[in-house]
């Protein structure tokens, strides 16, 4: 009887610690809260949902299933999160690629990654003319206007209604692959699971004191590195705002904290120092909690 019991509990709980169940509970009790936004755009939790649930329709409609992999060359953006998101809704396994990498690594990651989707941004289309001459079936989508992509991710958003399916996703299941730094070689493959990112995105409330709805974490950072992974993931998992930068400038760093009223961000010591060089005393940084 106890066994059964147990065996009736672990049913209730499977899958709990999925990116999948992650999403949902935050847009579902974080739905009018602000989710994503960049100096003219703010998505909301619940547009956050819809939105990437009809670009999860698209992918399925191109034969992306479960376990299939998807990689981004993108700059970090709203419109890559939700690129990026929508995958973990099929259960997918999404890689985010070193943006300025030069063609050779690219060429290899992708012959070891073997992704049925590239997406990118179109100012990588010298790059993507290359790598299709490569790889002729890989389906390409870009996030602007591309004559190289067979599909946009508008023409996802216009085309596909939300994704309403329910993948059985295990939390052991591969979720996110992310890649070293590349400084000694081509760059390795770190794969996470689906409970590892989550275990990861818990923690984020101790690596910043905890994390509350009103919290504003400034992303600075390309997708590739992890601090995209494990700070922008943490604080949307717990129904606060992430804010992308999508190029480095110190000055608009500064103006971004001060206007959008930022409390937490995460830089490297370079970047710190064009910051400070860059008279910082002018700006109200009051709302600065905590900084990495």
């Amino acid at each position: 009887m106890l066994n059964h019991k147990l065996e009736e509990v672990g049913k209730m709980f499977a899958g709990v610690l999925t990116i999948q169940s992650a999403l949902s509970r935050a847009c579902r009790w974080y739905a009018k809260e602000p989710a994503l936004m960049t100096n003219d755009r703010i998505v909301s939790y619940g547009d956050f949902e819809g939105l990437s649930r009809r670009v999860a329709s698209g992918y399925r409609e191109l034969g992306v299933t479960k376990g299939d992999r998807i990689a981004f060359l993108c700059e970090p953006s709203i419109d890559h999160a939700l690129a990026f998101y929508a995958a973990h809704w099929l259960g997918a396994v999404t890689v985010n690629l070193h943006y300025r990498e030069t063609l050779d690594h690219q060429t290899a990651l992708i012959e070891r990654l073997e992704p049925t989707v590239l997406v990118y941004t179109a100012d990588k289309e010298s790059l993507i003319v290359s790598l299709r001459q490569t790889f002729p079936n890989l389906i390409l989508i870009c996030l602007g206007n591309s004559a190289t992509a067979q599909y946009s991710l508008q023409m996802l958003l216009n085309d596909f209604n939300p994704y309403e399916e329910k993948p059985d996703i295990l939390e052991d299941d591969p979720a996110i692959i992310q890649l070293s730094s590349g400084s000694t070689g081509v760059p390795k493959a770190l794969v996470h699971t689906q409970a590892s990112v989550l275990e990861t995105w818990s923690g984020g409330i101790y690596m910043w004191s905890g994390i509350e709805s009103q919290d504003r974490f400034l992303c600075a950072f390309s997708p590739s590195f992890s601090v995209w992974l494990v700070h922008a993931g943490s604080f949307l998992n717990h129904g606060a705002t992430v804010i992308f930068q999508s190029r480095w400038d110190p000055i608009e760093f500064l103006q971004t904290v001060e206007e959008k009223g930022i409390t937490c961000t995460a830089l490297t010591p370079t970047q710190w120092r064009t910051v400070l060089d860059a008279q910082p005393e002018k700006y109200d940084l009051s709302s600065l909690r905590m900084v990495a």
